[in-house]
This record gives C-alpha cells, structure tokens and sequence, in this order.
C-alpha cells in the first residue's frame, strides 16, 4: 500500500546477494532495502526506481521479523557488517540462499536442483572476533582531527571507531592504538596530515 510521496508498506522476503534485503512493492517490482531483515513489516523509502526494480531504505520499522537479531552499536554506521542486525542462522542460511540462486540465476541449473546441490554451510566457532584483517581509512575531520575508521557504506566518509567487534580479540583495539600513534609522531598536531 502507498503512503507518502515514495513511501510504501512492503514485507522483505529475503536477504539479496549484498547488504540489502528484498522485497516487493505492491505494483510487483523487486525492491533491494537496505537495513531490512527477512520478515520484516515495513514503510520503505524508495530512493531509486528503475524500470525491473527499486531501491529503498527503512523508513519504519512496522513489524520485526524472526531473523533481526541486536546489533552492535557501530552496525549500519561503519560499513564494516552490514548484516549485524541478522541471526548469524539467518546469515548462514541467506549466504547458501544466494550460491543456489546464483547457480539457476547465472549458471542456467534448475532452480530446484541448486538448491539440493548446495549444501548448508558450515558455521564458524565464532560469531564475532574472528577477522584476522580489517581495513582502516584515515583522514581529518572538519576541525583538522585526525580520524581512523570505516567508511560509511556508499560513501568515501570516514566513521572514526575505537575498535571493530568482528576483528579477533587481539587486534580490536588497533583504531585507536593507530590513531594514537599517528598523533605522538605529529606531536599532537593532526592539521596537515593529509594535505
């Protein structure tokens, strides 16, 4: 149903091959969500529309579904896990999803025969902290400061973060140790780092 100019009530179906979720509006076009969890209810804002389907963003969250699971405080920000906000079952199973789907989308394999040549996959021991590597990004904010973190999805900003819950435990703190150091061999002066 259409609410607001560009607005619309859709429930995700699943979890599309990259960070968004898909749904369908009600004229039947395929929309990408980004934020949404299989089985939620929700008023999306669509922010693209091209003539097989649409891009959106939550606007309201009207119903969880059964796969949202708390994320941590820096997911949806950093860029850095964009499905933090699933159940790691709901993860794992929308990773196999999408190899069966590829094979009949990609591959030309019946679509039922994908889905039994794909084999669930095998869960980590560790739900977090188990990157051995991170990417960092570096540069100064508005005032001069230096900054050290990820970047934001879809954009060249920079989200300072003092460490990364999926990192493995001995290297989580190491934004903050790298941004550290870089202001000690400065002398403390962050201006002109970068320019």
């Amino acid at each position: 149903m259409m609410g607001q100019a560009g607005r619309e009530t859709v429930r995700v179906e699943r979890m599309g091959y990259g960070a968004a979720a898909v749904g369908r509006l009600a004229s039947g076009k395929a929309v990408f969500v980004e934020g949404a969890a299989p089985g939620d209810v929700a008023v999306v804002e669509v922010l693209k529309e091209k003539p097989s389907y649409a891009q959106a963003r939550v606007a309201e969250l009207v119903e969880q579904g059964p796969s949202r699971a708390k994320a941590p405080a820096c997911a949806g920000t950093c860029g850095g896990c964009p499905w933090a906000h699933l159940s790691y079952e709901a993860q794992v199973e929308a990773k196999r999803a999408n190899v069966a789907e590829a094979l009949a989308r990609l591959g030309g394999v019946e679509a039922a025969q994908a889905q039994e040549l794909v084999a669930p996959c095998v869960p980590s021991k560790r739900q977090w902290g188990y990157r051995n590597k991170v990417e960092f990004a570096c540069g100064l904010d508005g005032a001069g400061n230096l900054m050290v973190g990820m970047h934001a999805p879809g954009s060249h900003d920079i989200v300072p973060e003092d460490s990364c819950p999926l990192a493995y435990p001995s290297i989580q703190g190491v934004p903050r140790a790298l941004r550290g150091a870089l202001r000690f061999v400065l002398g403390g002066q962050d201006v002109g780092l970068f320019r």
